[in-house]
């Protein structure tokens, strides 16, 4: 074990990211012919996709080899004959088609936007200069490409391409199988549950056509038969064979006879052949084999005729998907076998290949393997081959860390089924326990697990259950039989969330019913005489939205003692304290609750580390900012602009960085690593200060990111990609952010650039406009004696600078805003601010506007909301809400802004206004709203994100 580890001690950043992908869990188990074998007499190699991300990995090192480019899912992979070129496409917004360099792991050839939408279906002939490939569109497309065409815009490779003439509106008429011709390149068979089509191509003619066998497929299939799976060409025959989910196949021949209407080399089915007694999953050849995999997990060859030569059938395996053979001459049973003084009747030779099921397994075999007989009393044990790669076969949901060893915690299930098992990352093995009387705890707990914890010390591997139980397994051999279970409440279900205080003493879950729950690790009522075990100390419905974070954090109290305090926030848009002295007479007892925003809600938050002299709370929102609050009086200390890319950020963790040796500050460095729930991962370097800088990120999963977790020693971030099948480990190289710091400028440059147009750009000129006006406004505007301006305004000047700036904040907002700016320096200088200058106002500006502006269709849905479905408001309803809710206005000042809006010439503001008003007459006639092209829309928000990069 010693030296297992040591293969992986030496780890480096080898990359310019601050997130470095080193290796991935799992891989995409069901994609049809998805993993391929590259062993060669120079190499041990086998290919396969995981997520987003195409993997070469090495069995007899345990290396793997990551290619990375695309966005979205592989959805298909195909290798060369020669196994050089590897080729992957994926589906959707910014598909790609990549040519990679098996040996150096590096793409040739970037196809974007094939078929526009991305392949579906993809085949390399055995001159690898050419790709065939299925769209998913309707109508389906088809083409043939020569990649290695040197061309400015790489659609151009194509050569031909054509509509396949059936609707892909349903699965029946959806072509799923392509498959060139081995023996004949110009040949291309595609399938679909019902039809059959052989494709001729011509280069040089610039053609492609089909047999259209329709008719005959109507007369020779007169009675039902199920649905067809796949289609190959036998080598070096006329013949081909579609595979049928009854486990028959349909052989197709030439008659070679000339019918009216028909062309004589036309196709034709000839036989149907009953091969297996269940679906024919995979079909592929191997020399003159025909190569099966079934759904009972079998491998069988059949000759020319059709007639069974070798099966494996112990393989522990489920749904063959993809069968490779390696790149090596057939190895003879009977050559094999002699060479250990054995018999062997058979002729069977094949080379070494690989099979990938649909239990996430991908297994090696050998043609020995055939002759191989299970030891007498283990026929149900015996298992063929060897396992190189087992991956999650139902969606991972979460991932926790050990503190102390290098053990990842998964997690997942699908409802039906669940699991957790340890990976250790440094020997890339799954860590191994023992059976307790010959069980496993966790095989016969059927409840799915949603989120699992280690506790700080390492002891226990804490799990929530979908049933609201609370499982405590013992972390150094979970399959112990005394096993702590704890359920809370008989209400409770779907618990979502654990955190534990720093000390490992307190612990706190919430679940589905908006309920949080508080343990504490003490003796039982309190008597010394009992051992310590974790008491419920109570629950409490405190949210009425979904809780999105909790927090423990320590404040130090009069006496100098540590004070453990506990917080949540949820969708409600609450922050609530609960009191930690809470216990089984008292239960969960709630000190505080306050309202922090109007209509953004928090996505997370998290107990700030830094020190400031005071004690802070910082949470994230859906509108993309970072707030500070103080933990006693929950007054907003600072607003900053966080990560705006792929959606607010749902997931937050610490990384604790030590200062180099050399450096003379003893405090460390934070971080905070994050995600998003879909697509995206990132770091942001602490303190706060709204520098946009101090923030990365990048894709870390095509789809769903279910959860995040960080190493104990903080070197490695573990991302789990829920429906993908696959978690991936990232290397932490902070050194990469804080470059992005410096070469992002100093002082209030980076905060320039977040303005559109930058330090010279008109909005910048505009603001400090404003600002030149607001200082001689606050001087007495009507006066002809000098003033004297002090480069500063009064603070209550912020909320018309904003709305000078097109930013309409509400009361509260700018009650934050002036905050913010008054107790900024009071932990170090003990004074409150009460001016502005007109770097503060940048910073202010940038960290505080919203990311979006309110659309249309927004104005439009509050109108049905507020109007109880009829879209319409009566002008006396429109009022009396402006006068009741939210800020209520008074008449005066409802009175002066219409009259400032609407400028009557005569008569009252009020009495332009019409009895009923519709969404569009409130844009457009009371706030003067223009309509804006969307494609102007789309380039201001590609400018914010440019900016921010």
């Amino acid at each position: 074990m010693e030296n297992e580890e040591a293969l992986f001690n030496d780890e480096v950043s080898d990359g310019v990211d601050a997130l470095n992908l080193k290796w991935v869990v799992g891989f995409n188990k069901d994609i049809i012919c998805g993993v391929h074998n590259l062993t060669s007499e120079n190499r041990t190699e086998i290919f396969y996709t995981a997520a987003h991300t195409g993997v070469i990995y090495n069995y007899i090192t345990r290396e793997q080899k990551l290619l990375q480019g695309h966005c979205n899912k592989i959805s298909c992979c195909t290798v060369s004959a020669d196994k050089r070129w590897i080729v992957t496409a994926d589906l959707g917004e910014d598909a790609l088609m990549v040519v990679w360099d098996s040996l150096t792991a590096t793409p040739v050839k970037t196809i974007a936007s094939p078929h526009g939408k991305g392949v579906y279906c993809i085949d390399i002939s055995s001159d690898p200069r050419y790709i065939s490939t299925l769209s998913r569109s309707s109508p389906q497309e088809i083409a043939v490409w020569d990649w290695s065409r040197d061309v400015e815009d790489s659609n151009d490779a194509i050569i031909v391409s054509g509509e396949v003439p059936f609707t892909a509106d349903s699965d029946e008429g959806l072509h799923y199988s392509l498959r060139f011709n081995t023996s004949n390149i110009s040949e291309i068979a595609t399938n679909s549950a019902k039809s059959v089509l052989f494709w001729q191509w011509d280069e040089d003619e610039q053609t492609l056509r089909y047999d259209d066998n329709e008719k005959e497929m109507k007369s020779f299939f007169r009675q039902s038969i199920e649905a067809l799976t796949q289609t190959v060409f036998i080598p070096n025959t006329t013949q081909a064979v579609t595979g049928t989910k009854s486990g028959q196949i349909v052989v197709w021949d030439m008659s070679f006879i000339m019918e009216t209407d028909s062309n004589p080399e036309q196709r034709r089915p000839i036989k149907i052949v009953q091969l297996v007694n269940t679906e024919a999953t995979f079909l592929t050849t191997q020399g003159d084999y025909l190569v099966v995999g079934s759904k009972d997990g079998a491998v069988r060859f059949y000759d020319q005729r059709f007639t069974v030569e070798a099966w494996f059938e112990h393989i522990n395996a489920e749904n063959i998907l993809s069968i490779s053979f390696a790149d090596l001459p057939p190895r003879s049973c009977k050559e094999e076998l002699a060479k250990r003084g054995e018999d062997s009747t058979s002729n069977f030779a094949c080379p070494d290949f690989i099979v990938a099921s649909d239990n996430a397994k991908i297994v090696e075999l050998k043609s020995t393997f055939f002759e191989e007989v299970p030891p007498a009393g283990e026929e149900e044990t015996f298992v063929q081959g060897t396992i190189l790669v087992k991956g999650m076969r139902y969606p991972v949901n979460a991932v926790a860390v050990h503190p102390k060893k290098p053990w990842v915690a998964f997690a997942g299930g699908d409802g039906e089924h669940s699991y957790i098992y340890v990976w250790n990352h440094r020997t890339r093995l799954r860590q191994k326990f023992k059976p307790v009387n010959g069980k496993k705890i966790l095989r016969e707990y059927s409840k799915e697990p949603l989120c699992l914890e280690y506790s700080p010390n390492g002891d226990f591997l804490c799990v929530g259950f979908k049933d609201g139980t609370y499982l405590l397994l013992d972390s150094e051999n979970i399959n112990g039989e005394r096993q702590p279970q704890i359920k809370y409440t008989d209400k409770a279900r779907d618990i979502l969330r654990i955190i534990f205080s720093q000390d490992g003493l307190a612990m706190a879950i919430a679940d589905k019913e908006n309920k949080v729950a508080l343990f504490k690790w003490e003796h039982k009522k309190n008597n010394p005489d009992n051992p310590m075990e974790w008491v419920h100390c109570g629950s409490h419905k405190s949210h009425y939205k979904p809780v999105t974070g909790l927090a423990f954090g320590t404040s130090i109290d009069e006496n100098d003692r540590n004070l453990l305090r506990f917080f949540s926030v949820g969708e409600d848009r609450r922050l609530i304290e609960y009191d930690t002295n809470s216990t089984e007479a008292t239960q969960l007892q709630i000190l505080s609750v306050n309202k922090i925003d109007q209509e953004n809600k928090p996505t997370c938050c998290i107990w700030y580390p830094v020190s400031t002299g005071e004690d802070l709370l910082l949470t994230m929102n859906d509108a993309f900012k970072v707030k500070l609050w103080n933990a006693n009086n929950k007054d907003c200390r600072l607003t900053c602009l966080g990560p705006t890319s792929g959606g607010p950020v749902t997931k937050i963790k610490l990384i604790v960085k030590s200062k180099d040796k050399q450096s003379t500050i003893d405090l460390p460095d934070y971080y905070l690593a994050y995600s998003t729930a879909e697509k995206i991962i990132g770091l942001i370097k602490l303190p706060l200060d709204g520098n946009p800088n101090k923030t990365m990120g990048l894709i870390g999963h095509p789809g769903e990111i279910s959860d995040i977790a960080v190493s104990g020693d903080y070197k490695f971030m573990f991302t789990t990609g829920g429906k993908d099948l696959c978690a991936n480990m990232w290397f932490i190289a902070e050194e990469a952010i804080e470059r992005q710091i410096a070469l992002g400028g100093s002082g209030e440059e980076p905060f320039q650039n977040m303005i559109e147009g930058g330090k010279n750009g008109k909005a910048y000129k505009d603001m400090k406009d404003f600002f030149y006006y607001s200082q001689i406004r606050s001087k007495k505007e009507n006066t002809t004696k000098a003033r004297k301006l002090e480069g500063t305004v009064p603070l209550e000047e912020i909320g018309y600078l904003m709305r000078a700036m097109g930013y309409y904040p509400s009361q509260q907002e700018i009650d934050n805003m002036m905050n913010e700016v008054k107790y900024s320096k009071f932990t170090n200088t003990g004074k409150v601010v009460n001016s502005l200058d007109m770097d503060t106002l940048l910073r202010v500006f940038v960290n505080h506007r919203p990311v979006y502006g309110v659309d249309r269709n927004e104005i439009k849905e509050a109108f049905e909301v507020i109007s109880g479905g009829r879209g319409v408001l009566l002008k006396d309803d429109l009022f009396e809400l402006l006068f009741t809710k939210g800020e209520p206005m008074n008449e005066r000042e409802l009175r002066g802004c219409l009259t400032s809006l609407l400028m009557p010439v005569g008569g009252s503001a009020e009495s332009m206004i019409p009895n009923e008003i519709t969404p569009d007459y409130f844009l457009e006639k009371i706030l003067g709203f223009e309509e804006v092209a969307e494609e102007e829309i789309e380039a201001e928000s590609q400018l914010v994100f440019e900016n921010e990069s």
